[in-house]
């Protein structure tokens, strides 16, 4: 039995980067500036010396029959919370996100919320293509990084304390509880009925 379940998988748009941490924006403007005419970077033009300094925790996910995950492999085994979810694991969402990357040659910049048994956890991702003849994607860069841990049982009297009804579900993904991610919840969709 996997020990994290997964509460929510959100793509963030990547003007957001400049807000985050600076190794985020650091990696994303040294990939926009090494494209040429609207061609994907090679993986020289970021596997230099110094971004390895200022990137310390960035890896490289290579171009090869069997995908991995990296460092995200520890979360790849939790499973979603909510049933509409159809129990899928986290690790097959994040390898389909890098086919999409591959495929799309876009960067991607995303939020991962995971509960253990005993904490809350909230991880921003960034993946970023390069291709050596400038359109085929060969190599992605990833970078991950823990933006937020609570204790679990402090995130659910946090929760209990502002949510006066039963927990809504936006059917895109998981309920999120209050303040586990930094944001209020999202509104319920009108053809959601309360549970």
């Amino acid at each position: 039995m996997t020990a994290f379940v997964w509460l929510a998988k959100r793509t963030l748009p990547l003007r957001v980067l400049d807000e985050c941490d600076p190794a985020f924006a650091l990696a994303h403007r040294a990939w926009w500036e090494a494209r040429r005419e609207g061609l994907l970077p090679a993986r020289a033009a970021l596997d230099r010396p110094m971004l390895r300094i200022l990137l310390p925790d960035g890896e490289w996910l290579e171009s090869d029959s069997r995908p991995v995950l990296g460092r995200l492999a520890a979360l790849g085994g939790a499973v979603a919370v909510q049933p509409r979810a159809a129990r899928r694991r986290l690790g097959d969402l994040l390898l389909e996100d890098q086919r999409t990357v591959r495929f799309t040659g876009s960067a991607l910049f995303q939020e991962i919320v995971v509960a253990g048994p005993d904490t809350v956890e909230r991880w921003r991702h960034l993946l970023l293509p390069t291709a050596d003849d400038g359109i085929r994607v060969g190599a992605l860069f990833q970078l991950l990084r823990l933006v937020a841990s609570a204790p679990r049982d402090a995130v659910a009297r946090a929760h209990a304390a502002v949510t006066p009804g039963p927990a809504r579900d936006d059917g895109a993904e998981a309920n999120v509880p209050d303040g586990a991610d930094g944001s209020a919840a999202p509104p319920a969709s009108p053809k959601t009925p309360a549970r």
